[in-house]
């Protein structure tokens, strides 16, 4: 604050002269604690898209986008949760990778065993300039890959011609799948039925056991 005094300068002449009474000043001590490293601390976002659909066993991975910080290090960790875990409880996957700056980063790959829409998560885990972010919201269209069923393929071999009375079957080839298991049924028809239209003459079932061939009985 500023204020005025009087002073008397020489008998019988008088006159006002200003004086500083006060002034604000930035001292060293606020300076410095203004500049002080990690007390301005940064507020970064992350987000994440998912890789694109899939079959049952092929890779899938995540992609996080780290904006806004500075000079950020740290990781981000990435978090895959199962079809059936559609509030993001309990991850079947996780992924850590460091942080070097602004930036796009990529969660290792993983393989899945069983079709449905999975969800990724990410958060990073934030340094001394700045702050954690995360994690992404779970309900993200953009953090779900779905997940289809494998494409099996099914080739079948009749047995070959015999005489009347005689004994036929058929062999299968299945390929494609990812550790199969279920069944493969087996009709045959008569030589009249040549678009299989009409109940067949007799059936059989063979259970699968992975990728392979199976025989139908005779």
């Amino acid at each position: 604050m500023g204020g005025w005094h009087a002073a008397s300068v020489r008998a019988g002449c008088g006159r006002w002269v200003p004086a500083i009474l006060g002034v604000a000043v930035l001292t060293a001590a606020v300076v410095a604690a203004a500049i002080q490293p990690g007390l301005a601390v940064n507020a970064p976002t992350v987000s994440i898209t998912a890789s694109g659909s899939n079959e049952v066993g092929s890779p899938i991975f995540a992609n996080s986008n780290l904006n806004g910080g500075a000079n950020p290090t740290g990781t981000i960790t990435f978090d895959l949760f199962s079809p059936g875990d559609t509030s993001c409880t309990t991850p079947i996957f996780t992924s850590t990778v460091p942080v070097n700056g602004n930036g796009s980063y990529n969660s290792q790959t993983t393989t899945t065993a069983q079709a449905g829409t999975y969800r990724w998560q990410a958060r990073y885990s934030g340094d001394a300039g700045n702050t954690p972010a995360g994690p992404t919201a779970c309900s993200d269209p953009a953090a779900t890959v779905v997940v289809s069923k494998a494409s099996t393929v099914l080739d079948t071999v009749a047995s070959g011609p015999i005489a009347l009375g005689g004994q036929i079957h058929d062999t299968a080839t299945l390929a494609g799948g990812l550790d199969p298991t279920g069944t493969i049924t087996f009709f045959v028809y008569s030589p009249t039925d040549q678009f299989c239209s009409e109940p067949p003459l007799a059936s059989s079932t063979a259970a699968v056991n992975g990728n392979g061939t199976y025989r139908s009985a005779d």
